[in-house]
């Protein structure tokens, strides 16, 4: 199972008065990988298990950092080559363009790594792109493990401090020697040099947006719903809407050879996705515009050119990736309520992508249960009657879903490593969200 739980992120969400306590209806907070376990469960008619050994929880430690640190080198790379079509290197207005979801913090230390003189010294695009993530993965610390009582004394642990399965000691070893990427990061490097990468963000003719923490308060039919889709990378061409957006997540297993054999709980996700890009997106580019970087070529030289971006300013903590949605506000999203060219149908195309192999999936929405009217409808229904499932069996879900002690702890980027616990980070980062 995949411990999305674990993050503090997901504890800043619990701390917020939970209104669907106030209503009617009754709500339950769930992640994408909970409700898509529970999609398959009652698919497959089987129950839901975690398997508590420590050798599998290790395994699936190893796979999560794994999923994480390939994710923000694809990632990495690509706000890399953007500047370099500029002839410089990643500048602070450049990462804000292309992280709004990022504190303000994290944006002006990722800065900071880029004007490195380890990254500068390079001598060629690639090998910068892989010292910029390997000073980014040095620049992670791990929350503070609670300490066992010792002949009764009380141990002086932090506030904030969590106990886990997996000790700080073998996290850490994980973190910096991962054996997945020992084994793949050659691949990834080849694929994500490629001239003719499949998934290429040309900065003279789109936005690029990474690690989009979006957050839906879905007011179903009987049930309320939050869930937080992360997209991991989005490309909104200059012409939107005349060009889709491109959605595009990364996956380290092997692809599907069609969008029919996707099992039918990850197409629940990709369809929470895709409405939650186009429920957050769309508003902020009614409101805000694109500025595009076709604006400054009379008045600056192209090393001063700055990325393509939705805002002028950072929209970091404005809470525009967060929006309260009714069935009709999605519904409205189809063709049969929307202008053609701004329509869930026609504005929109999900990407699969595994840079290891360097496999690419394209998705069409009506192949995710997004084909009309009627379907999204059935879909919404459904999705209503898991959250209705998690709400009936609370007491024993939460204890596969939250096991306590948790797991493990991941590491929080810093560029401070000498930290020992800085509880603004930890509650905000948005890093280590998870690839499944």
């Amino acid at each position: 199972m995949e411990p999305e739980n674990y993050y503090e992120y997901e504890e800043l969400l619990s701390q917020q008065q939970d209104q669907t306590e106030e209503e009617d209806k009754q709500g339950a907070r769930l992640n994408l990988s909970q409700l898509s376990a529970i999609a398959e469960a009652q698919e497959k008619g089987t129950q839901i298990v975690i398997n508590e050994s420590k050798d599998h929880i290790q395994k699936e430690l190893i796979q999560e950092t794994f999923d994480i640190q390939t994710r923000n080198l694809v990632n990495f790379s690509q706000i890399y080559k953007r500047a370099d079509q500029f002839n410089r290197l990643p500048t602070s207005h450049d990462f804000t363009a292309t992280y709004p979801s990022y504190p303000v913090i994290n944006l002006s230390d990722l800065s900071l790594l880029a004007q490195d003189k380890t990254v500068k010294d390079k001598n060629t695009l690639d090998e910068r792109i892989i010292q910029f993530w390997t000073l980014w993965k040095d620049s992670h610390i791990l929350p503070p493990a609670k300490e066992r009582k010792r002949f009764g004394k009380t141990p002086n642990t932090p506030k904030h401090a969590k106990s886990s399965i997996i000790p700080p000691s073998e996290i850490k070893q994980i973190w910096r020697d991962n054996p997945i990427m020992k084994n793949s990061i050659k691949d990834i490097q080849e694929n994500i040099s490629r001239k003719q990468n499949p998934i290429e963000a040309d900065v003279n003719k789109s936005v690029l947006l990474s690690d989009i923490q979006t957050i839906l308060n879905m007011d179903l039919e009987t049930n309320r719903l939050q869930i937080s889709p992360l997209i991991h990378s989005l490309r909104i061409p200059l012409t939107y809407p005349n060009e889709p957006m491109n959605i595009i997540l990364y996956k380290t297993y092997e692809l599907p050879d069609t969008p029919q054999q996707i099992p039918e709980s990850q197409k629940l996700q990709l369809f929470l996705d895709a409405i939650a890009v186009k429920m957050t997106v769309d508003p902020i580019i009614a409101q805000n515009g694109i500025t595009h970087t076709s604006q400054w070529d009379s008045i600056h030289q192209q090393q001063d050119m700055q990325f393509p971006r939705l805002a002028k300013e950072n929209i970091a903590f404005t809470n525009q990736f967060m929006k309260k949605v009714t069935v009709q506000d999605i519904l409205n999203q189809s063709f049969e309520y929307k202008p053609h060219d701004y329509c869930i149908q026609h504005s929109l195309v999900l990407t699969l992508y595994n840079p290891i192999t360097n496999q690419k999936l394209d998705i069409n929405p009506r192949d995710i249960y997004l084909g009309d009217h009627q379907e999204i409808y059935n879909t919404i229904r459904k999705i209503d009657k898991i959250t209705g499932y998690y709400i009936s069996n609370k007491n024993e879900l939460s204890k596969v879903f939250r096991p306590k002690p948790a797991h493990y702890r991941l590491p929080v980027f810093s560029k401070n490593t000498n930290d020992k616990e800085d509880p603004t980070q930890i509650a905000l980062d948005l890093f280590g969200s998870p690839t499944k």
